[in-house]
């Protein structure tokens, strides 16, 4: 009797749970790694979980954000918080879609910290790709960027701009022409 069949014969019962137990691992680990992947996909976000949103996608698309994935502006970047929003936050949030629990347009509150990852060069507060002459480090220090930019990333608000965003708060300042310029820098011609 050969070698394989002496070794097949004596421990085949072995053999068959260890094969076993590599094509359950091999499916367990392929369908976490595909599952992982999918729920951070642009599809599983739109077509599942937020179809409530109703027209989400192309008001994205036509938004300042339209460009971006999901999980660039919602997601974590530190593959532990990614853990614990999959553990604890995904599951409310299903719920809240399971019971209808949820307003609509759907808005989940975006942090500076994620405003941050895109806006800010290296000295803190200073915006990229615009043209503001402040630097936002006052405003963000004590309001969230959500306070004078709402709910603009998907279309859902036109973004107020100029005065009309300002003026919000600061429209004593705005009416005194002589405050021009802690806004738009020195470089502002008074009629």
């Amino acid at each position: 009797m050969s070698l394989i069949k002496r070794v097949w014969e004596e421990r085949k019962e072995l053999i068959k749970g260890i094969v076993i137990g590599v094509i359950i691992g091999a499916i367990l680990v392929g369908g976490g790694i595909f599952g992982w992947e999918f729920t951070e996909s642009d599809t599983f976000c739109t077509a599942l979980c937020h179809e409530v949103m109703g027209g989400y996608d192309l008001a994205l698309q036509q938004g300042p954000h339209g460009s971006e994935h999901c999980v660039d502006c919602h997601g974590e970047e530190c593959f532990i918080d990614k853990i614990k929003m999959k553990m604890f936050e995904d599951p409310v949030t299903f719920v809240k879609y399971v019971t209808k629990d949820y307003e609509t347009p759907v808005h989940a509150h975006i942090t500076n910290e994620f405003c941050e990852r895109c806006h800010i060069t290296p000295l803190k507060g200073n915006r990229q790709m615009s043209d503001v002459g402040f630097d936002h480090v006052i405003h963000t220090e004590v309001l969230d960027c959500e306070t004078c930019h709402g709910r603009v990333a998907h279309g859902y608000e036109p973004m107020p701009t100029g005065h009309d965003l300002c003026g919000r708060c600061h429209q004593g300042e705005i009416r005194d022409t002589t405050e021009c310029s802690m806004c738009h820098g020195t470089t502002v011609a008074l009629n």
